[in-house]
């Protein structure tokens, strides 16, 4: 095993240098957890590495100050034996984050969570996993607004989704109703919930203008439980532990708002606790299946992706007690988790960084 063992997280969220003061307790956490298995802790911007020489400028917290509001000091440090890359997810997708991640693959310092493929290939991934008995909607990678047409004929409601999106923003949600077709999206550009109902073929000029942007999958629409009329899915989040196995860390109830398209918080969704979902729904929530399926599908996941060590996914179920597969997140949104799982999920992201670094 590795003596003095370096433990990285590269985040923009880092401490004020005049203060040292960190703008998130989750950090302080995760050191004080690093300090606990006697590993160091260093926190630093993804653009502060120095290729040339091999060594970083990142935030140290002084023993003394573990846990502490104040201690983080700015130095310079050799470079990690194992990184989490825990920068913002729409940072990522600008690009902030390659450079670090090819430097880490050329100097051989293991990195998580990996990129994992979008929506598209990642249904297909899980459709071929019946162990894990989830199923997956019906879905299709979208080459012309006749895809939409011939689901929507055999669905009448289904999902357009970017296949790289994130946060519900883009989602659509397209219906037949009556002899109109309705869309609906949650986060539709930059202006917010959107709301159009077309006569004839109209509908389709307008689906066309979008998917000629970036590409998109189509989906069958799941019949979801639902609360008060509207639909719930769950959040259910896995990590791995210092022994590299897959443990739970929660599963959250997520509920859309009023005719929502999705259930996303950003989006208008709300997060309640599973005591208070089983008081306003009469249907079974399949709990033990809703983590059977989420720990199976990231033991097999991890077995493509060796350095995957942290995932949420969207799942859902329906009144009959099936599970649904809905997407898989591999930066899932700390926001969302309770308090007490949200330590949890720092402690563990430590003790995967130090199995990492411990191989």
């Amino acid at each position: 095993m590795k003596q003095d063992i370096l433990l990285g997280v590269a985040s923009t969220v880092v401490p004020a240098d005049q203060t040292g003061r960190s703008r998130s307790p989750f950090f302080m956490g995760m050191a004080q957890k690093a300090n606990q298995l006697g590993a160091e802790f260093v926190l630093f911007h993804p653009d502060d590495i120095d290729v040339t020489q091999k060594r970083l400028r990142g935030y140290i917290m002084h023993d003394s100050s573990v846990g502490q509001r104040h201690g983080w000091v700015k130095r310079d440090v050799r470079l990690p034996d194992a990184i989490y890359e825990n920068v913002f997810v729409h940072l990522v997708m600008k690009g902030m984050t390659r450079p670090l991640r090819n430097f880490a693959a050329r100097e051989n310092v293991p990195l998580f969570n990996p990129i994992l493929p979008g929506k598209n290939t990642m249904s297909h991934i899980v459709a071929s996993l019946p162990q894990c008995a989830l199923k997956v909607p019906t879905t299709r990678l979208v080459t012309s607004v006749k895809d939409i047409a011939d689901m929507l004929a055999e669905y009448e409601t289904v999902y357009v989704k970017p296949t790289g999106g994130y946060g519900g923003r883009g989602v659509l949600r397209v219906s037949k109703v009556g002899g109109a077709v309705v869309v609906d999206c949650d986060r539709y550009l930059e202006l917010g919930k959107m709301h159009r109902r077309f006569v004839g073929n109209e509908w389709e000029g307008f689906l066309q203008r979008i998917i000629a942007r970036r590409a998109h999958i189509v989906q069958e629409q799941i019949p979801l439980l639902q609360m008060g009329g509207a639909k719930v899915d769950f959040r259910v989040v896995a990590q791995r532990n210092k022994s590299g196995r897959w443990v739970m860390v929660g599963l959250v109830p997520k509920v859309a708002s009023h005719n929502g398209v999705v259930t996303n918080l950003i989006a208008g969704g709300t997060r309640v606790t599973v005591a208070e979902l089983r008081k306003r729904i009469a249907d079974q929530i399949p709990l033990q299946a809703l983590e059977k399926s989420a720990i199976c599908l990231s033991e097999q996941l991890s077995r493509r992706y060796p350095n995957l060590g942290v995932i949420g996914y969207d799942l859902g179920a329906d009144a009959s007690g099936r599970v649904w597969f809905i997407e898989a997140n591999p930066k899932p949104a700390r926001r969302l988790l309770f308090p007490e799982l949200r330590r949890q999920a720092g402690d563990l992201a430590v003790e995967f960084a130090y199995y990492l670094a411990s191989r």
